[in-house]
């Protein structure tokens, strides 16, 4: 048995959380710097979306869902909640920008006017962002630690929480730092379901993180390739081990199933513009990837 100290903590447990709770409060706490500093020029964008997609979930008008091919739902579930959180804050406020953004037809960057009431709403969509990504940090203690130690996952975390790049970008209601946060969580989980006990329940919550990852940006495809890569190569090494049972070959392709679905139905549930119009939704989201891939800039 392990030793408990007088708190009942095992020894070295208690000062992990300690460890745990700082980099996620600090990490936090410099994710908000761009807070009142800079708008960057994609934000205004995420939160006119936000204001639409919000409006239209409200509704029950899944036609009026933006469809924007990154996908960026979670971005816009995230800016959505943000915008309920201000009106209940500042109702007056928040109605009488409100107001003025749902005029638009559209947005035309040309335009200026439309910016100082959409500026309102994006201090909050920046803190959603910033906080997911930052309970995220905390999630990949237990996972790591499993994993690895525990050395191993506060090290990890510690270089993610002030990783520059990622610190900046979890600051903006944007994709990107989502993006990276559940492809993070969806790779972790996967491996988790190697290597620890009642490995099938893990491959579910693995299928939620690729669902939300997929969600938010389509290059989480890569993620989802490499875990369905993971799981034929388990496959294939169950097969050559002749004297494996027939469990043995069966069990990954159930595990495949089972992140399979949950990634449908996570993508499916969350995402309402599919309810409307499957094929036109799914149609843009190829369209705007094969875009990026046929205009990657090259040097001069």
């Amino acid at each position: 048995m392990k030793r408990l100290s007088a708190d009942g903590l095992a020894p070295g447990r208690g000062i992990t959380i300690v460890c745990l709770l700082l980099l996620v409060v600090v990490g936090f706490l410099l994710r908000l710097a761009p807070l009142g500093r800079y708008v960057t020029p994609d934000e205004p964008n995420w939160v006119y979306r936000s204001v639409r997609f919000g409006d239209a979930v409200a509704a029950g008008n899944w036609s009026e869902i933006p469809s924007t091919g990154h996908p960026g739902v979670t971005t816009m579930w995230l800016g959505s909640a943000a915008v309920h959180l201000q009106r209940w804050l500042s109702p007056q406020e928040s109605g009488r920008h409100l107001e003025w953004i749902r005029r638009l037809a559209w947005l035309d960057p040309e335009i200026g006017a439309p910016f100082s009431h959409l500026a309102f709403f994006l201090p909050g969509g920046r803190i959603t962002v910033a906080l997911v990504c930052s309970l995220a940090l905390a999630a990949l203690l237990p996972l790591l630690s499993h994993l690895f130690d525990r050395t191993v996952a506060l090290l990890t975390i510690g270089l993610l929480a002030f990783d520059p790049f990622l610190v900046g970008h979890s600051g903006l209601l944007h994709t990107d730092a989502l993006l990276t946060t559940f492809t993070m969580l969806t790779l972790v989980t996967a491996l988790s379901g190697f290597r620890r006990s009642r490995q099938a329940a893990w491959w579910p919550a693995a299928g939620v993180c690729a669902g939300l990852a997929l969600l938010t940006k389509s290059p989480a495809t890569i993620a989802v390739g490499f875990v369905g890569l993971l799981l034929l190569w388990r496959w294939l090494d169950s097969i050559v081990r002749g004297s494996a049972s027939p469990g043995d070959w069966l069990r990954p392709l159930f595990h495949g199933v089972l992140f399979a679905a949950s990634l449908l139905i996570t993508f499916a549930a969350l995402h309402p513009g599919l309810w409307a119009d499957p094929v036109g939704v799914l149609q843009d989201v190829f369209y705007v990837a094969d875009r990026h891939l046929t205009s990657v800039q090259h040097p001069v």
